[in-house]
């Protein structure tokens, strides 16, 4: 959809809520229109993003973390590594499983988990 018809289609959206053109009401409809849309784009690039990087993680076996060596974070020089804990179906799960997973790679759970397989394998963050 060019952009004019895009505009054509949030003002039609709009008035059909009843706000009249010209009005601040239906410029913040429009406003709001697009805010949502770019935010819609924003969420479907992440999980694009997500899927590629899943999809590349099985591909090398579930769970298994990624070659090489695991880059530092920005704050402080933490290392976090995925480690796979099995299937993880909940948070109250992963807070039980994900602590003992971490302390076996002398690490602690960073709090974030992720299922990598449904139903098969998730992974647990382990900080060092």
């Amino acid at each position: 959809m060019s952009p004019a018809e895009q505009r054509a289609a949030d003002q039609q959206t709009c008035a059909g809520y009843g706000y009249q053109p010209g009005t601040n009401a239906f410029a913040d409809c429009m406003m709001m229109t697009a805010q949502q849309r770019q935010a819609q784009r924003d969420r479907m690039s992440g999980e694009r993003e997500r899927m590629v990087a899943d999809q590349e993680r099985r591909a090398r076996g579930f769970g298994a973390p990624a070659p090489g060596p695991v880059s530092p974070a920005p704050w402080g020089g933490a290392r976090v590594q995925p480690v796979s804990a099995g299937p993880i179906w909940n948070n109250m799960d992963a807070q039980r499983k994900c602590p003992a997973v971490c302390s076996q790679q002398g690490a602690q759970w960073d709090g974030n988990w992720r299922t990598v397989a449904a139903g098969r394998d998730s992974t647990c963050d382990c900080r060092r």
